[in-house]
């Protein structure tokens, strides 16, 4: 714990510096100081090597790069490529394409000098446990697994690297600890952690905790345990410092414990949070089918690795139980778990990067965040843009703050009444939307084709369109808008 004269010194100071996402923050928040790890520039990837924990690479990849790392890392593993827009789409591609090297995209992440960082981890064997080292089976539960890699990438663009005082209360499995960096990539000391448990710690008061304690507070599976909850985001704002971030993780559908109390969707986080932290991200994971083996396999289910969309999982209580195959999509109307990165009000303001402020919509993630910059930075202002999405209003907020006029196209009665409550123009169809300069696509929720199911555009396809998502319907949907004279400018931006 920080004495008071620490803490007195440490107020006075601006915080952790190193807000840039920069490559070395990449590394920091996707590797440990004790794994095995080869890093090359344009070398060949893994050549010579094996049992590697991770494979770093900057630059364009050769041919036979993909298949020495497949060969090279253990069982999830982790590839952390960087290069241009153009080298990781063809990346992914590659990856979408190449079923057989067993390596599948977890996280992406948008550097400030423009490179896209690209987070593969490789398919565990069938019958073998994680072996990367340092590796929590925490990680792999499968209602977690893809719901932390989202975290990750928000924490890797949002948290900066030197935080020097960790405190958590909650699972404490490390998984979320990891996610801090560690202090590589900055020549920072490793933190202070403390591990504050229930009890004698209540997060309803921290009262054995000064303010401003720390930088960064880890609530991890105990919000929905608290019966004033309030009380809670209101205490753990109190102990982190002015600028500093609270990562918090907690169940939406899940078995209901016999001292469970509460439950939060992303509007209701947002809304609970926002009195206190004035900006950061949140996100969610889950789909119907993910709900179901939740529901009926507990905690139990852990995944050994992703291929070609569907995750591989099996009971971890017995070895030999049949391998289960779950879907990897992310449904949003069926989250498993919510979680936030969320900045503590008060502190000077970060200016190495945009944050999306903290509000009712704030649930975009950092993909779609710089989707929709990229699009509006291609209009003039006041651009029509129409949003097909079943939660269409979290896009049109992000276009209006870049001064674009969103149209909401959403055949989704709930969607749509949000819509239209919070002043967007809305549609049941695209062909009900006129005159619109741009499209964005939501690959979830969007049909494979303009032409189905909604109507074509009314007076033809606008000159810009942003398809959101990835996986088969995103694929489907870029090539409809090739077949239809537009050409692919950045990844997921087509324009005539």
């Amino acid at each position: 714990m920080t004495t008071a004269t620490q803490r007195e010194e440490s107020t006075a100071t601006a915080g952790p510096k190193h807000t840039a996402c920069t490559w070395d923050k990449a590394v920091a928040c996707f590797t440990r100081p004790e794994w095995s790890v080869q890093h090359t520039r344009g070398g060949l990837l893994g050549a010579g090597s094996s049992s590697l924990d991770a494979a770093l690479h900057e630059g364009p990849l050769r041919p036979g790069d993909l298949d020495a790392a497949a060969r090279a890392l253990v069982p999830l593993g982790r590839l952390v490529a960087a290069g241009s827009w153009e080298e990781a789409h063809a990346l992914e591609a590659t990856l979408g394409e190449r079923a057989d090297l067993g390596l599948a995209v977890t996280s992406r992440l948008i550097l400030d000098d423009g490179r896209r960082v690209t987070v593969a981890e490789r398919c565990a064997d069938v019958g073998l446990e994680p072996r990367r080292g340092g590796a929590h089976p925490g990680a792999y539960k499968m209602s977690r697994y893809k719901a932390y890699h989202q975290m990750q990438s928000a924490v890797a663009r949002l948290v900066p690297i030197g935080v020097r005082d960790i405190i958590e209360i909650g699972d404490s499995n490390g998984v979320i600890r990891a996610m801090l960096g560690g202090g590589i990539g900055g020549g920072v000391r490793e933190p202070s952690y403390f591990r504050a448990h229930y009890p004698p710690h209540d997060l309803q008061t921290l009262d054995l905790i000064p303010a401003a304690s720390c930088d960064v507070f880890i609530c991890d599976n105990t919000l929905e345990h608290v019966a004033d909850p309030h009380a809670a985001v209101r205490q753990m704002s109190r102990v982190i410092r002015p600028g500093g971030w609270l990562v918090l993780f907690a169940p939406f559908i899940a078995m209901c414990q016999d001292d469970d109390r509460c439950r939060w969707s992303k509007r209701a986080l947002a809304e609970l949070l926002a009195p206190h932290f004035d900006a950061g991200m949140l996100g969610a994971w889950g789909n119907v089918e993910a709900c179901c083996w939740y529901m009926r396999a507990n905690k139990w289910l852990r995944v050994l690795g992703e291929r070609g969309g569907v995750l591989t999982c099996r009971d971890s209580r017995d070895p030999a139980s049949p391998v289960v195959e779950v879907p990897a999509h992310n449904d949003r109307l069926h989250p498993i778990h919510v979680w936030a990165v969320a900045r503590r009000a008060g502190g000077e303001r970060a200016t190495a990067f945009d944050l999306t402020p903290l509000s009712r919509w704030a649930g975009l993630d950092v993909a779609h965040k710089e989707g929709t910059a990229a699009l509006a930075a291609t209009l003039p202002r006041g651009a029509r843009v129409g949003v097909v999405s079943s939660t269409p209003a979290s896009v049109a907020d992000r276009l209006s703050e870049l001064a674009a006029r969103p149209v909401c196209v959403c055949a989704d009665l709930w969607g749509a009444t949000d819509a239209l409550s919070n002043g967007f123009e809305s549609h049941a169809s695209l062909g009900g939307a006129r005159q619109l300069d741009a499209v964005v696509l939501d690959a979830e929720d969007a049909p494979p084709s303009l032409s189905a199911s909604r109507g074509e555009l009314a007076g033809g396809l606008p000159g810009a369109a942003l398809v959101l998502g990835d996986g088969e319907r995103a694929r489907a949907l870029a090539s409809d808008l090739a077949a239809r004279g537009l050409r692919e400018r950045r990844p997921g931006l087509f324009t005539r």
